[in-house]
């Protein structure tokens, strides 16, 4: 290919290699640009699928994991407000509350305390109390607030009680303002705010119902559950060091990360950190139901990231996990798809070398039949070759420039005849014409024409090329005059142009192209069909 190529760029005319050129270019241009596009499209895929499968698989771990640890509060508080329904919380004071409630306590470790309250202030709070349990119950009523402290070491009866009065109301406490606006039924989970019993930072689950005896009171049942104990079971899941993992409700409220700490940090002036970005554009999902899986990639200062959400549980799409890594993570499973790229490459590479394979041997037939270039050192040599290999569709033999040999005289029907050679080659695949060689390949020279020197042969040439043809085109056409067994000859070189070329005689205008050995004209429908056909 590589010889071929090489051949064709020096021999054929400056048309016919600017158009070799031209292809082999688009070639190389459209299967680098293919490559990188490939490449590319490719290795972004290979990282999506990457992400994804680390995403999904850190999720499953995260779910089946976490799923225990938080699945049975959301069911518990169900399974309350179901209760609260029936009515069964109605009649129970203190100690048979606390008999309910303890063993809930007791069975589910995460859970740091419990609240029973209502929309006439009535409450009762159970809580860990180091190894013991400690109540607090408020009445419902007007009036001053008095509650009943009792110490519990097991439901069977308290160690201690006693009375205090109390500012406490847990009417205005963020998980009982929050259950009521979302509705009975539905369960809501709190910020992470400081626990005014122990000092310590923790979320509250809650969920409210109607009173069934009691229209118009509101009844509703939280957990709270310490934050610490959240991000230590967050961590203590193998999820690898970089991941961040998200404990989220669908309106976007942050129950807890692994990585709390730096959230919490994070404040008006601190750089927008990973989990954040993530968050924003969770926020930013309005139908969040419609998929069971929802990931995105996000770039940063400190690079690229990818995140992924899905319902904690399938059945309640209410708590969602979020999984947030950074794309260098996925950089060794990236490299393990190389191969395939590779593989894919080299088939688009073969491609492009298939087509320029096929480039070359279209322009060499059409290259076949072209005359070698005529140098000015060797112009004897040369045109004595043209001379051998005879006349064909792309040279010409004539005579004279401007003689009439027979009459002896000077006549513009000569010099058109070889203007509508040069028109017809430039209106095809370019050509040579040879003057001062009959049809026979004699060499009979110009001297004939009686010019008075060189410069004003080619003087004469470029007018009549101006005057019939267009001096626009004059750049598309090459004189040379030169000896041949000591006689004077004249090549003209003629590249092919792609604009329609037309000689001007008068007030005509002919379009011709070659066909074979012959320059042909054209009729207008003619010239419109081989113009829409021409390559």
């Amino acid at each position: 290919m590589g010889n071929n190529l090489k051949n064709l760029l020096k021999w054929g005319p400056k048309n016919i290699k600017r158009r070799l050129l031209r292809d082999v270019l688009i070639i190389v241009i459209v299967t680098s640009s293919l490559l990188a596009g490939l490449m590319i499209y490719q290795s972004t895929k290979i990282k999506e699928k990457v992400a994804r499968s680390i995403i999904v698989d850190t999720m499953a771990l995260v779910k089946r994991q976490f799923g225990q640890f938080v699945g049975p509060i959301e069911t518990s508080l169900e399974l309350g407000a179901k209760w609260g329904k029936a009515g069964v919380w109605n009649d129970l004071d203190d100690k048979g509350l606390t008999k309910l409630l303890l063993p809930m306590l007791q069975l589910y470790p995460q859970i740091e305390a419990v609240h029973m309250a209502n929309s006439k202030g009535g409450e009762f709070f159970l809580q860990r109390f180091g190894k013991n349990w400690r109540s607090r119950w408020v009445p419902s009523g007007r009036g001053p607030r008095t509650a009943l402290w009792k110490l519990w070491e097991d439901s069977s009866g308290p160690l201690d009680s006693w009375w205090e009065t109390t500012s406490y109301d847990p009417r205005l406490r963020p998980w009982f303002v929050k259950a009521l606006s979302k509705g009975p039924g539905v369960l809501s989970w709190t910020f992470p705010y400081r626990f005014p019993y122990s000092g310590k930072i923790g979320v509250t689950a809650a969920i409210s119902w109607s009173d069934p005896k009691s229209p118009g009171v509101a009844q509703v049942m939280a957990f709270d559950l310490l934050e610490e104990k959240l991000i230590n079971y967050l961590r203590s899941l193998k999820v690898g060091k970089n991941r961040r993992i998200i404990l989220v409700r669908s309106d976007g409220t942050v129950i807890t990360t692994n990585q709390s700490k730096e959230l919490l940090a994070s404040g008006n002036n601190a750089p927008v950190i990973p989990i954040e970005e993530a968050l924003r554009w969770w926020k930013g999902i309005k139908n969040k139901g419609e998929k069971d899986l929802w990931i995105m990639r996000f770039s940063r200062i400190d690079g690229t990231w990818w995140a992924g959400f899905t319902p904690l549980l399938e059945s309640r799409r209410m708590t969602w996990i979020g999984v947030v890594i950074p794309e260098s993570e996925i950089t060794g499973s990236v490299k393990r798809g190389w191969p395939q790229l590779l593989f894919m490459a080299l088939g688009v590479l073969l491609v492009g070398v298939l087509l320029t394979l096929e480039l070359v041997r279209k322009y060499s037939y059409q290259l076949r039949d072209l005359p070698q270039k005529v140098s000015q050192a060797d112009f004897e040599r040369d045109v004595l070759t043209l001379i051998e290999g005879g006349e064909s569709a792309t040279l010409e033999f004539k005579s004279t420039v401007r003689t009439n040999l027979k009459t002896g005289k000077k006549a513009k029907e000569i010099e058109f005849a070889w203007l509508k050679t040069v028109v017809g080659f430039m209106n095809t695949d370019g050509g040579m014409i040879v003057i001062g060689v009959d049809d026979s390949g004699e060499i009979v020279g110009i001297e004939a024409d009686e010019f008075e020197s060189e410069d004003r042969c080619l003087l004469h040439l470029k007018s009549l090329v101006n005057d019939h043809i267009g001096p626009e085109f004059s750049r598309f056409i090459s004189f040379r005059l030169g000896t041949v067994k000591g006689k004077t000859v004249l090549v003209i070189e003629c590249e092919r142009v792609r604009k329609p070329v037309f000689l001007k005689i008068g007030k005509n205008e002919d379009f011709y192209i070659r066909t074979g050995p012959s320059t042909v004209k054209l009729t207008m429908s003619q010239m419109v069909d081989y113009l829409e056909s021409r390559i």
